[in-house]
């Protein structure tokens, strides 16, 4: 092969697995080269994305543990090795985004974190506010193709429901925060923005609102603009169903809990059009009051869903059955979130300093 273009190298080497691409960086050193340059890492994060392969969940269990699942393989749970400052300390996974992290300990510690290469930088910390107004934070991480950066967006929501929260956000590019503006929604939890189509995502109310008025909220990375995206029309709801909100195979979705009792997963087709709105299927909550559609599980037949935080479903498309899904050192109690193995550096960070990959031989 040595006589063969970069090019057509880099295209074959693209389609392996993360693990067999480090193995590859010891063939030659024009191959370890190759595959440390920023096309190669493009590439081969485009391939990830387009087939859907080397993508998993992360489960971070009670004990604070880190752990990967790959959604190709549910028999095995590999833990993961925390930077260091943030071994044996409370921790919050914040977002992931083309196999980068953003972490948070208690407020005082960020940091970006690549599982899969070890890499990670400490991100300043934002400017203190008057932490007795503040209600809650919410968080989302996203990447701006415009500008070419990683943005950690973090939202203040205040005790008084009349008055608006603010934004801050935090630019890997210029390695600062700033504050962008008013927030003038309420949020039903913390929960974390859900990137899609270049915009963060949340389920929103108006101040002084009740739930019947909620919406999706997205925030654009690259713009920093809102805009409202309709949520699908439901006739027995009543105002009491709960959204949330999540993607599945390329298409925004939100997961329907009707009354507790029933979870209607609807996808929407053509981003932004409400008319696209599409019922999936629909599924009681057995055993329990909450259920969340996550991922495809290898096809587009069965769905991979999450049973409050304690054991996965898998919803078969076909056969409108579903079944209870065992993984090997599942850990008792955990927090899924979607992630894609890369070789995604931090601000030019050479893949050359890498001393070991994070799955050992």
């Amino acid at each position: 092969m040595s006589n063969m273009p970069n090019e057509i190298i880099s295209n074959i080497l693209s389609r392996l697995p993360l693990k067999d691409v480090f193995g590859c960086r010891c063939v030659t050193k024009s191959w370890c080269y190759l595959i440390d340059s920023p096309y190669f890492v493009k590439i081969h994060l485009k391939h990830s994305n387009e087939t859907n392969s080397n993508s998993g969940l992360l489960l971070q269990d009670k004990q604070n543990e880190l752990h990967w699942l790959d959604l190709n393989n549910l028999k095995s749970v590999v833990k993961l090795n925390l930077p260091i400052k943030f071994k044996d300390c409370e921790y919050q996974v914040l977002g992931s985004c083309n196999g980068l992290l953003a972490l948070s300990a208690s407020d005082y510690l960020f940091a970006l974190w690549n599982p899969f290469t070890r890499r990670s930088i400490n991100l300043p910390l934002p400017k203190t506010h008057n932490e007795g107004n503040i209600d809650n934070y919410n968080y989302g991480f996203g990447y701006d193709p415009i500008g070419d950066d990683y943005k950690l967006v973090r939202i203040f929501g205040l005790r008084k429901k009349i008055s608006s929260g603010w934004l801050d956000i935090y630019s890997l590019k210029s390695n600062s925060w700033r504050r962008v503006g008013d927030f003038p929604y309420s949020f039903f939890d913390s929960s974390d923005g859900i990137l899609f189509n270049n915009a963060l995502h949340w389920v929103v109310y108006p101040k002084e609102a009740s739930i019947a008025s909620q919406f999706i909220l997205a925030f654009d990375v690259a713009s920093e603009e809102y805009r409202k995206v309709p949520i699908p029309h439901t006739d027995n709801d009543n105002g009491r169903a709960f959204c949330v909100v999540g993607t599945l195979r390329g298409c925004l979705c939100v997961n329907y809990i009707l009354h507790w009792k029933c979870t209607d997963v609807w996808v929407m087709k053509e981003y932004g059009v409400k008319e696209s709105w599409t019922k999936l299927f629909s599924v009681s909550n057995c055993c329990s009051d909450f259920l969340r559609s996550f991922t495809y599980w290898k096809t587009s037949d069965k769905v991979l869903m999450n049973h409050i935080n304690e054991e996965y479903i898998l919803y078969d498309l076909k056969t409108k059955r579903y079944q209870s899904v065992e993984v090997p050192l599942m850990p008792e109690d955990f927090d899924p979130k979607t992630c894609v193995q890369s070789l995604v550096g931090l601000n030019n960070d050479l893949l050359a300093q890498m001393f070991s990959f994070v799955y050992s031989n």
